[in-house]
């Protein structure tokens, strides 16, 4: 008895400190967590919750089972060294069929919950919502809300319409044969009749933001950050569209702000990420990250069409050591002052420890590392100075700092963007 309850507190302490990890994930990672397989380490503290809860729950099985793989090894040691002694045999059976019993719960628990039905370890991230769309009504009376195409109406068969959202914001078609085939027919008024009874409606959604697409031509409609795509998204973006914001001028329409979007290869907005991408209104814009692996988030920017003196420009200084060169700036220690206009870049070679955006707060720069060898390309998005780049997902161990060496960021290429 005392053995399961001794088993007992071991795992509540292990879950415990797991959580604890949790608990306190908006603060800097200073300890570098174990790999875990079938989950995502967290290398930053903007780790999404669905991955965080997904390494949890693998590393506490893993735990879990070397825990009860141990119990049984110390209870067979302690059954062959007990010959003689019933008792302590007895005990030591018990030992190891408690951990045997601990280990097939934990192992049904993961079959359960991985292969059974995945689903119950996934948590899946809520989809930009829209709240308008257009109405269908058939000759019943029946009414009909739709926010998104379909390709089947099935047994609805409506015979007129009304738009609830703007419709210089939705295009809807519809067409005669199911899965959008036939010659199909764009409904321009705010209500009418259908020219004929539809068998399945197509809506493209025109609101000012970003439009991230797959190959078949399905959008993803957002206007800020994406820290993990839908699952029927998730490394299947091929090309992004635009929508930007305007307003009318003497009868003509006038841009007024630009979005652009950085694609990335892990959720949470890390890992190698494709440079920001900007279009024109309506045109496909193909992207890829380097490395050719799919795009798993999004950071999106919004920004004006000028400024008051007509002119985007910035400033980014990387600094040799942590806190901007001890906050003596290029005084001690060794910097690199760029120069950007508009969406810069600059091949660098260069380690950093902290990095400086003037003017602060009008700027969002991409911030990419030197990749060599089995190391892989690393990109991160920065809305303001950061003191301490070791501290981040580009930080490495580098040699040549101090006496002992240190975490400093081997800096490649940055990439500036005019902020809202």
């Amino acid at each position: 008895m005392l053995k399961k309850t001794s088993l007992i507190v071991l795992l509540s302490i292990i879950l415990i400190a797991s959580a604890s990890g949790f608990c306190f994930a908006k603060k800097e990672l200073e300890i570098k967590y174990p790999e875990v397989p079938g989950a995502i380490t967290p290398v930053t503290a903007g780790i999404p919750l669905p991955d965080y809860v997904k390494y949890i729950f693998n590393f506490a099985i893993i735990i879990g089972g070397l825990i009860a793989l141990v119990m049984i090894i110390l209870g067979g040691t302690r059954y062959m060294a007990s010959a003689g002694n019933p008792s302590l045999m007895a005990d030591a059976r018990d030992q190891i069929f408690s951990a045997i019993i601990g280990l097939f719960l934990l192992l049904g628990s993961y079959l359960i919950l991985t292969t059974i039905n995945p689903q119950l370890t996934t948590v899946t991230p809520v989809r930009t919502e829209i709240k308008e769309g257009i109405t269908f009504l058939d000759k019943e009376g029946e009414e009909k809300t739709f926010l998104s195409s379909y390709p089947d109406l099935g047994d609805f068969e409506p015979i007129s319409y009304k738009f609830e959202a703007d419709p210089e914001d939705l295009k809807v078609t519809v067409y005669p044969e199911r899965h959008f085939k036939g010659n199909g027919a764009l409904l321009s008024s705010r209500t009418g009749s259908l020219p004929f009874i539809p068998k399945s409606v197509k809506l493209e959604w025109q609101l000012p933001g970003v439009y991230l697409c797959k190959e078949d031509g399905d959008c993803l409609w957002t206007d800020h950050d994406i820290d993990i795509l839908p699952p029927e998204f998730e490394d299947k973006i091929t090309f992004v569209k635009f929508k930007h914001i305007t307003f009318e001028k003497n009868g003509e329409k006038e841009t007024t702000a630009r979005y652009e979007v950085i694609l990335h290869e892990n959720r949470g907005r890390w890992g190698d990420a494709a440079r920001p991408f900007l279009a024109e209104p309506g045109i496909k814009r193909e992207v890829s990250l380097p490395s050719g692996k799919g795009i798993s988030s999004a950071t999106i920017n919004l920004f004006p069409t000028k400024t008051s003196s007509g002119v985007f420009q910035g400033a980014v200084t990387l600094y040799e050591k942590p806190d901007y060169n001890n906050h003596k700036d290029c005084r001690e220690g060794k910097c690199k002052e760029l120069q950007l206009k508009g969406i810069g870049t600059s091949n660098l070679d260069f380690w950093a420890g902290s990095i400086k955006i003037s003017p602060e707060g009008k700027y969002l720069a991409l911030v990419c590392n030197k990749p060599e060898g089995m190391k892989n390309r690393r990109c991160e998005v920065f809305r303001s100075s950061h003191p301490a780049l070791s501290h981040t997902t580009l930080g490495e161990w580098y040699g040549k700092i101090g006496f002992l060496g240190g975490r400093a960021a081997h800096i490649s290429s940055v990439y500036l963007s005019r902020m809202k």
